[in-house]
């Protein structure tokens, strides 16, 4: 695992295209300066010792050399030791509405892509919580299982598109019977977690299956409660269909008339009251995640086993050795060229 010793020196990164554009700015000065001097036939007589390619080279350790003086001040650190620690949290569901008119855009970029980082930025709160990540439109699996891993969790999610699943609709049933799997162990197993268990629904609301609210009851007996954040707005908006390209190229449409969708919180905002949860609608400034973590905060913690780097060393060090090689070579290498009697 590689970390950054000093993440506020990562802004000096964007120093590299400057120095590019010094060093081309330079290079095309000093061309424009020895033209007003003289002529190009007199210029190449008098540089003719000169070596174009070693001046090149030069500019590039020079360049080279403030690049590893920056990755050095960043300070790139490397776990040394990987071992099994204990942590304690709870186990935390996080469920996704990935169904088409998630696609629609009364809430930019989109609802998915703001469904996808309000979970981002509630992974940045957790610390030592098990997490997995259950998708549902028409049907509904488990994207990630319940992992201590962030890293990956993100990875699952950043892929997640309404093409992820290609059955239609909203099915509340089969993902509220999915995330119900997605808690290690059954109720009674002695290797059950004891651990608090809570879901996380982001969603626009719409489902069109009865048999939700049957297998609400089965989530209340084991003590799961849900959380639902409501992703769009009471007004109507349509679902746009996209190109190869990300383009929107149409409207989804019904018999040629477009389709709209809004926004329907009586269901999911059901879920949430009658397991002890809450709702709230997604908002900007997303306190909504910061609200929720503190009510999970609450619930039971277990203690669990996680493998984790324990110390990590600072390679600054080479980064420093590679900037005084580029300056050394640069030290020795002569812009002239290399004449043979």
């Amino acid at each position: 695992m590689i970390r950054s010793a000093y993440p506020y020196f990562s802004f000096l990164l964007l120093l590299i295209p400057v120095l590019v554009f010094i060093l081309l700015y330079h290079a095309r000065k000093r061309k424009q300066l020895l033209l007003q001097i003289a002529d190009s036939n007199l210029i190449e007589k008098l540089l003719s010792s000169y070596s174009p390619v070693k001046d090149n080279l030069k500019s590039c350790l020079v360049f080279t050399c403030f690049i590893m003086i920056m990755l050095a001040l960043i300070g790139f650190e490397v776990g040394t030791k990987y071992e099994q620690v204990k942590i304690s949290g709870v186990d935390i569901v996080f469920a996704l509405d990935v169904s088409a008119s998630m696609n629609a855009e009364d809430i930019k970029p989109s609802r998915l892509e703001k469904a996808k980082h309000e979970i981002s930025t509630f992974l940045d709160q957790l610390r030592g919580d098990r997490v997995a990540l259950v998708i549902f439109a028409g049907q509904a699996f488990i994207q990630c299982p319940m992992t201590t891993d962030y890293s990956a969790v993100r990875m699952f999610l950043d892929a997640v598109t309404v093409n992820t699943t290609t059955s239609a609709g909203t099915n509340f049933a089969e993902a509220l019977d999915v995330i119900s799997s997605a808690f290690p162990g059954k109720p009674g197993d002695e290797k059950a977690s004891t651990a608090g268990k809570a879901a996380v629904i982001f969603s626009d609301g719409e489902d069109h299956n009865p048999e939700s609210y049957g297998l609400l009851e089965n989530l209340k007996k084991q003590n799961i409660k849900i959380f639902a954040v409501g992703i769009g707005t009471a007004n109507a908006a349509p679902i746009p269909i996209y190109d190869e390209t990300g383009t929107v190229k149409d409207f989804k449409k019904i018999n040629g008339s477009v389709i709209t969708t809004r926004l329907e919180e009586g269901f999911v905002s059901q879920l949430a009251s009658e397991t002890g949860g809450a709702y709230y609608a997604a908002s900007t400034n997303e306190l909504e995640v910061k609200k929720i973590y503190q009510e999970i905060s609450k619930l039971e913690k277990s203690e669990n086993s996680d493998y984790q780097f324990t110390e990590f060393e600072n390679r600054y060090q080479w980064f420093l050795l590679l900037a005084i090689v580029s300056l050394c070579i640069d030290l020795v290498i002569h812009r002239r060229k290399i004449i043979k009697e």
